[in-house]
């Protein structure tokens, strides 16, 4: 069983970016339809760049106590920003998995035992599950590193040989 087969997933803004910069945010509505949430951080992060995504569900973080493990997050982890704390807070809240590609996001989850994907492994998991096919996936990465996602050129080929063999 694949990590993303089950469960729900808090996502960040950054992960949410990619598939919107490339058109296949219903990519992430197929493979987490019904298990996607984005804390209002995140929503605010998406709204100053014009974006929503309709099919996450929104978790507030208005009760004193969410409020105060943000906090705790926060004050943990001086680099991050409002909406990578409001994504690991919620993913802990919920006891969510976390997608992000940020890598202090990352750490900081794993700190917390949540267990962490991005959107390489999104892209490799639909092509596990015959959503997308290979050349699919490397076309779709591909298309977020010109629109800006940075990822090392020994990754991104060790990404192209493992789905071009799926």
């Amino acid at each position: 069983m694949h990590l993303l087969d089950s469960g729900e997933f808090s996502f960040d803004a950054n992960s949410i970016v990619d598939f919107v910069k490339t058109a296949t945010l219903p990519l992430l509505d197929r493979l987490f339809e019904g298990r996607a949430l984005i804390s209002d951080f995140v929503v605010n992060e998406l709204a100053a760049a014009s974006i929503e995504w309709k099919e996450a569900q929104v978790v507030v973080l208005g009760d004193e106590s969410d409020l105060q493990l943000f906090e705790d997050i926060r004050r943990k982890n001086p680099p991050l920003g409002a909406g990578e704390v409001g994504a690991i807070t919620v993913a802990r809240l919920r006891g969510a998995g976390l997608i992000t590609n940020d890598r202090q996001a990352r750490r900081a989850a794993g700190e917390l035992n949540i267990p962490v994907s991005g959107s390489l492994a999104i892209l490799r998991y639909a092509v596990e599950i015959s959503i997308i096919s290979g050349e699919e996936a490397f076309r779709i990465l591909s298309e977020m590193i010109v629109a800006g996602a940075w990822l090392s050129d020994e990754l991104v080929e060790s990404f192209r040989k493992d789905v071009l063999k799926m």
